[in-house]
């Protein structure tokens, strides 16, 4: 079909979701609003964390996010005398509707998208406003609970006394009652379903003795059940029980500020304050901007109706989310506090951020805040980090993505982008510039800096305390709208949630390696996902890359990797408690000798230990299978007569060489491992040449020959290509 064809379908899209909201509109105001939205909010998301697949999941907090922005439009009106039946029915057909309504507005995005580049081709924004529009409309959730907790309490705990003064209640106090919201509610949930278990119990009592009569007279029971076979009849009951849990849904989901006050164990007037500054009011919808799904809208940011008789939290899954923006906005009104605020804020980030790397990368030098200045300019570097050969530049920010530039203003986007990752790339060029034209010690750099700033292998990290997905995993493409330069390297730009998942899952040589590779996604830029932990998922499970799909007869032009955090998810579901079956933490397949030499590298950590365990692990899994077998083959032959080695040639790249003399120890290991690194490498005339040795009571040591390219760039290539003819075990 042609694109003309495609588009002539918009209007009929258009009317499409104008009858679809018709309708819901007209189901809205048939049922009571509180039953209706209660019902969902207790039931439409609940998942068995035990089976939970995210790509298997097609139901989005924002569904109902959206459903009580149209209740609060149709106004909330308590509708007394409709038939529970009836009121499940109402509920089902606006669940439905709304879904449908989600379909079609991501149908109308897309060829709105398509029109505006014919309209524009030369407009690259046109592309980000699209997937800005398809994210914040769909996706509620910028990462796991405890990291949301830790940058809310890293943020705002430390200004509790001015958030009572303004807002009448601290972010601890926010915590507990959105807890205690969904505490409440459980609880009724709970005496509900033990009275429901009660009365099924009595009900099949009441059943056998019908059907050993024959006689249904005096039982709730039709006179179609005695024709069901036993097994029917107790599904029939079951299904009752549980229709009847959640029947009048607004007396076990509206709560009032009493409930929270008893539950939380808070005083009243810090309970009411909550819930005033929570709920949204019925002025914050406008039909023009609210009547079609849209991302970024008033529900996300005051997530709680006021439904009269009390409150109803409709999505509690993404409450918290709304804690920090709305406080923010409330100290924001007062200029000093803000102030101090933006600048404690900042600190935390760049703080949170380096430390979670140091934690990652053992033995690992760091610094925070490092002023430096040259002859013609002066700025600083939020964190630095030295792991070894391994050097991590950070600058962070900690402004916030408006809701404008999440709806897909281009104008806004653009502004925020600057402010954000632009800005902080601009700083890592400035810097990387004039260590070029000065050097480190002539910026003020300490020795020990300077270091850091010189290892053959450098990452320059750009880390946001907002959620930048849609920005962050195709980096690159930034690069059409002007945001980074085209003729510079890109950085690694992610969330600090984000890099909080990412070091909970990598550490050591892994984390580096991943960044190396992370990196050369940005270089190549075919390879496409929805977020940053797809990425790791796919290096756990396959090592991210792609090389494959692109070298095959007929590549395509570029690839979109689906969903990899199913066992990430469930990682964290066990952390979190609610698995009943524990999942273990997802870790590479690495073979357990192989995966024993790269534990020693880390743990003893001799110089150049990074460069060693990445060159070991940037391998084919072949690759690796070949390290592991003759691993234990040198181990074996060097107990046996003292020494062995093992070496593979990696085409255009580099040698890597393992061995054991047990004969020898340091300095002597150091000497002969680098005069036989420097033969080898000559020899074959390859410019790169890693040797790893073990000596005498377990001592390591690393000897490096690094040409042109070096070594930083050699693992930004495409994955190694092993030669056979020099891999091979060596022995007396």
């Amino acid at each position: 079909m042609r694109v003309v064809e495609i588009l002539g379908q918009r209007e009929e899209l258009r009317q499409l979701q104008v009858d679809r909201r018709v309708r819901l509109v007209e189901v809205l105001q048939e049922a009571d609003p509180a039953d209706l939205l209660g019902f969902l909010s207790l039931g439409y998301l609940m998942f068995d964390p035990d089976t939970f697949r995210e790509s298997e999941n097609d139901r989005s907090p924002a569904h109902l996010e959206y459903l009580a922005l149209q209740v609060l439009g149709t106004g909330i009106v308590r509708r007394e005398g409709v038939d529970p039946m009836r009121q499940r029915e109402l509920a089902g057909e606006a669940i439905e509707l709304v879904r449908e309504m989600f379909d079609t507005a991501t149908w109308l995005t897309m060829l709105d998208a398509m029109e505006a580049r014919r309209a524009r081709p030369d407009d690259a924004t046109v592309e980000y406003a699209l997937k800005t529009r398809m994210h914040s409309m769909g996706v509620r959730g910028t990462g796991y609970a405890e990291h949301l907790l830790c940058v809310l309490h890293g943020c705002l705990a430390p200004f509790d006394t001015e958030c009572r003064r303004i807002l009448g209640f601290t972010v601890g106090d926010a915590l507990t009652l959105f807890e205690a919201i969904r505490s409440v509610t459980a609880k009724r949930l709970e005496l509900r379903g033990r009275e429901a278990g009660a009365a099924r119990r009595e009900m099949e009592r009441m059943l056998k003795r019908a059907r050993r009569r024959r006689d249904v007279s005096g039982t709730p029971f039709p006179v179609a059940v005695l024709s069901m076979t036993p097994t029917q009849a107790k599904q029939q009951i079951v299904t009752l029980m549980s229709a009847w849990v959640f029947l009048d849904a607004r007396s076990l989901a509206v709560i009032t500020c009493e409930d929270l006050a008893e539950e939380a164990g808070l005083d009243l007037l810090t309970c009411q304050a909550f819930l005033d500054a929570f709920t949204c009011p019925p002025s914050e919808f406008n039909v023009d901007h609210h009547a079609y799904p849209v991302g970024a809208h008033p529900i996300t940011l005051r997530p709680i109706l006021n439904m009269g008789d009390g409150y109803l939290l409709p999505a509690p899954s993404t409450a918290i989310e709304a804690i920090r923006p709305l406080m923010e906005d409330a100290l924001h009104k007062e200029k000093r506090v803000w102030d101090r605020y933006v600048a404690s804020r900042g600190d935390f980030v760049e703080l949170e951020a380096t430390k979670r790397l140091v934690d990652a990368l053992p033995g690992s030098e760091w610094w925070t805040n490092v002023k430096w200045s040259s002859p013609t300019t002066n700025s600083d570097l939020d964190g630095l980090v030295r792991a070894d050969d391994l050097g991590v530049r950070i600058q962070c920010k900690a402004g916030r993505m408006t809701a404008p530039a999440r709806r897909g203003s281009s104008d806004r986007m653009v502004r925020n982008l600057k402010d954000l990752i632009q800005s902080a790339a601009e700083q890592h060029e400035d810097l990387a510039t004039e260590i070029s034209a000065h050097g480190s010690a002539a910026l003020g750099f300490t020795d020990e800096q300077a270091q850091a700033l010189a290892t053959p292998l450098r990452i320059e990290v750009v880390v946001c305390l907002d959620d930048v997905t849609v920005w962050a995993t195709e980096t690159h493409a930034l690069r059409k709208i002007g945001t980074l330069p085209a003729d510079r390297h890109v950085p690694w730009v992610l969330s600090l949630t984000d890099l909080m998942a990412v070091t909970d899952l990598l550490q050591g040589s892994q984390l580096g390696h991943y960044m190396l590779r992370r990196q050369r996604l940005e270089r190549d830029g075919r390879i496409q996902t929805h977020d940053e932990l797809d990425w790791v998922g796919y290096y756990i499970a396959k090592g991210l890359f792609f090389d494959d799909y692109f070298d095959a007869e007929h590549p395509p032009d570029a690839f979109r990797l689906l969903s990899f955090t199913e066992m990430i998810d469930d990682w964290y579901f066990t952390r979190q408690g609610v698995r009943t079956v524990p999942a273990d933490k997802p870790e590479q397949p690495i073979p357990p000798t192989l995966k024993q030499l790269l534990h020693r590298l880390e743990t003893r950590r001799p110089e150049h230990w990074m460069l060693a365990a990445i060159a070991l692990l940037d391998g084919d899994d072949d690759s690796r299978d070949k390290w592991d077998t003759g691993l234990r083959h040198v181990q074996r032959k060097a107990r046996e007569q003292g020494w062995s080695n093992i070496t593979q040639v990696f085409a255009d790249r580099l040698g890597v060489t393992v061995m054991a003399d047990f004969r020898l120890m340091r300095p002597q290991l150091d000497d002969m491992l680098t005069n036989h690194c420097r033969t080898k490498a000559s020899d074959l005339e390859l410019p790169n040449w890693i040797g790893i040795a073990e000596g005498v009571a377990g001592s390591l040591a690393v000897a490096v020959i690094e040409g042109n390219p070096g070594l930083g760039e050699i693992f930004m290539r495409p994955p190694p290509r092993r030669v056979d003819s020099d891999a091979g075990v060596q022995t007396p």
